[in-house]
């Protein structure tokens, strides 16, 4: 039970065991970098989706892409390997369904991101 385990305490919900278990296989480099090139292409695929969504110039996408590497939460994210970067692509892509009136399909998008992290229910707030 990842729960009680006494080298470290999981505080994810039960529904996010199965993204993080079948890395745990892995040796701990082999694990590293799979989880950072999982992180690369959700951090990729959220600036991309925005900058579409917002009908931004290609700067826009270049100068999201060097001050997310500078800026704390996502550098902090990359050196602690944290699971920040997968819930944001999937609010992101929930975003971007409500905003093509697709909300069955931003639900389940926002869902799956909330059953990664419990963060992402407060959207249901203002939706």
């Amino acid at each position: 039970n990842p729960y009680h385990a006494q080298s470290y305490a999981f505080i994810y919900p039960p529904s996010a065991l199965p993204l993080l278990w079948p890395v745990s296989f892995l040796p701990v480099q082999w694990a590293e970098v799979v989880w950072t090139l999982v992180s690369l292409v959700c951090l990729w695929l959220s600036i991309k989706i925005v900058v579409s969504e917002l009908k931004l110039s290609s700067w826009w996408w270049l100068g999201g892409v060097v001050l997310s590497f500078w800026l704390f939460p996502v550098k902090f994210t990359f050196g602690m390997g944290q699971i920040n970067l997968i819930v944001l692509a999937l609010m992101v892509i929930a975003w971007q369904q409500r905003l093509h009136q697709k909300s069955v399909w931003a639900g389940v998008w926002l869902g799956l991101a909330a059953s990664l992290k419990l963060f992402p229910l407060l959207l249901l707030i203002p939706w």
